[in-house]
């Protein structure tokens, strides 16, 4: 009976994985699959720790959580050594992943990298890790294979997950659904999926809301909460409808998105929706990540339509005052918000063929077997 070992600590990379390993299950229901993931993944494996909730962004952040990512990380490779998979699938998480890739080396695992850490933006140095513990890596964006190419590594394009779940939503009627107002503009505030994130960037956010509504009273909000995200680093909202289920669904129906740079401005980029993107972080991990991003944008939506299709406020930049007339900037032009749509629409072009869990799970049976 063969085995398979999903690692997956990013909370977007638990939602791929998980569906990628029903997936496998459905195609090939007598294999064993284990993780060490999230919530997502629990439902399809036989999951034996919890990585998301020592995810988090930043290096002075990282450096807070030390002891926890350590201790997580032994017991992971100690679960494997004990397994012995016939297949490891590491996913996104590439500090910790990329690090477990070489001491499984060690003892001949095989070892597929699904979803690609962003060598080509920053950290090119990871490259030679990848090279030397991969065996194949299965990327999800186009650009990414012929990169992979270039230096000597077995790289496959395989389409993008979100892809697939966004282009076939399903209709719901989000205004009587969530009591939102037709005849009112809906703007969404995506604060990010860690808990670290929403202490950086839900204040702002809200703050930002706050000066949006006095200039202009036919906007309405709807705040998305990540479900891998505890409901108490919500509790104390009350003048703002949070969304739980059905956020990509109100995502789609927005106007506008405000929303903290990561997965979700490539969400925001499939549901066509203009978006001004924020990020921070502490000074320490900034000053050194800076010094470390090697594109000209840090938007996903930006770097594939080359061009600042969604404005990007980064630290200092990011505070409730410009975000809010940045916002109201877009709003006052319909022309513009058009343009914009237009671009998303010609980006997620190559995105649209393939249908990604199904022929991701071939390349996975045929390594396999």
């Amino acid at each position: 009976m063969k085995r398979i070992f999903f690692v997956a600590g990013d909370p977007s990379g638990d939602m791929h994985a998980a569906e990628l390993a029903r997936t496998l299950k459905s195609e090939l229901p007598q294999i064993e699959i284990y993780s060490a993931g999230g919530k997502e993944l629990a439902v399809y494996t036989q999951q034996f720790l919890s990585l998301t909730d020592i995810a988090v962004t930043g290096i002075w952040e990282v450096l807070g959580h030390l002891p926890k990512i350590t201790q997580a990380f032994h017991q992971t490779l100690e679960k494997i050594r004990e397994i012995k998979p016939d297949l490891v699938i590491l996913v996104d998480f590439p500090d910790f992943n990329l690090r477990l890739a070489k001491e499984l080396k060690k003892q001949n695992f095989r070892i597929i990298y699904y979803i690609s850490p962003q060598v080509w933006a920053w950290r090119r140095e990871r490259v030679k890790l990848i090279k030397k513990y991969i065996d194949k890596m299965l990327v999800i964006f186009p650009f990414e294979e012929e990169f992979y190419k270039e230096e000597g590594i077995d790289a496959i394009y395989v389409g993008h997950p979100l892809a697939e779940k966004l282009l076939h939503l399903s209709e719901i009627d989000i205004y009587s659904r969530f009591g939102l107002e037709p005849q009112k503009t809906l703007i969404s505030l995506l604060p990010g999926s860690r808990p670290n994130e929403i202490k950086k960037h839900l204040k702002i956010m809200l703050e930002a809301k706050t000066l949006l509504e006095k200039e202009n009273s036919s906007l309405q909000f709807a705040l998305i909460k990540a479900r891998n995200l505890p409901s108490y680093l919500f509790s104390t909202i009350s003048d703002i409808t949070v969304i739980d289920d059905f956020s990509y669904q109100v995502i789609k129906n927005s106007t506008l998105a405000i929303t903290a740079s990561g997965t979700a401005t490539f969400e925001l980029l499939l549901l066509e929706v203009p978006s001004v993107v924020i990020y921070r972080l502490s000074w320490l991990s900034y000053f050194l990540l800076k010094r470390l991003v090697k594109t000209e944008y840090i938007s996903m939506a930006n770097i594939l339509c080359q061009k600042k299709v969604f404005i990007e406020l980064i630290q200092n930049q990011a505070n409730p005052f410009l975000i809010a007339k940045t916002a109201s900037s877009l709003l006052a032009d319909p022309h513009k918000l058009s343009r914009l749509k237009f671009s998303l629409q010609k980006a997620k072009r190559p995105f649209l063929s393939l249908s990604h869990f199904r022929y991701t799970a071939e390349k996975i049976k045929a390594i396999l077997f």
